[in-house]
Parts: structure tokens; sequence; C-alpha cells
């Protein structure tokens, strides 16, 4: 009996560093699947924006990572939309960059432009 009882114990103790060892490899595979998420959006996150009513802009590919596709020259006048608060990012708002929207406005003579207020984008562009 006492062999039986010898036996039981050490497959107990087996059993249980096999489940801590599972335990182990599936955090840090999960820790390892985290790490390799894309790459951040900025468009993700609320964020401010300004509409330029008949702005002058040249559009062409980003300058440099993280530019925008185009280049302000001046605008006739700037709105802080929303009161210069961030808008939530939803689908209506990701329109206003990439969609319909965003195409109706441009044709227009028009421009939104994320992440900046009027009085930033004055003294970027010179004022108007």
């Amino acid at each position: 009996m006492s062999f039986d009882r010898s036996v039981t114990s050490i497959s107990i103790k087996l059993i249980a560093v096999l489940a801590a060892t599972l335990v182990a490899v599936a955090a840090i595979s999960a820790t390892a699947q985290a790490d390799e998420h894309e790459p951040h959006d900025p468009f993700a996150d609320p964020h401010p924006h300004v509409l330029l009513v008949h702005a002058d802009v040249s559009f062409h590919p980003p300058l440099a990572p993280g530019q925008p596709p185009y280049t302000v020259h001046g605008y006739e006048r700037c709105v802080d939309l929303a009161g210069g608060r961030a808008l939530p990012a939803n689908n209506h708002h990701r329109s206003l960059h990439f969609g319909r929207a965003g195409e109706a406005l441009r044709e227009a003579g028009h421009l939104v432009v994320p992440f900046v207020s009027c009085a930033q984008l004055d003294a970027m562009v010179g004022g108007n």
C-alpha cells in the first residue's frame, strides 16, 4: 500500500508541475502575441479638427512618416470644429478623413485638418 500511495503522490505532483508549465507557456505566448500587434492608428483615438474654408492646398505623397499628404498654403477662414474638443472615433469620423464627407469638402475647396487648432495652424501657415 505504501508503494501505491507513493505512486499516487508522484502522479499528483507530476500533474501539478505539468499544469503549472502549461499555464506559464500560455502566459508567455499571450504576452508575445500582444507584442506583435499592428502599429497604433492615431486616427482611432479622439482628436481635435479644424475646417479650412476655401483652402489653398497642394496634395502629394507624405513628405515623411506621420506627415499629411498635403501642404496648406493659405485659407480664407479657419473654424475649430466641436469648439476645439476631440471628436470621438467612429465611422462618421473616419468618413470625414477618408470617405465621402472629406471628399465632398475637398471638392468644394475646403479641408478638414486633424490634430490641430486654428491658433496652431495660423502660427504654422503664417495667419490669414
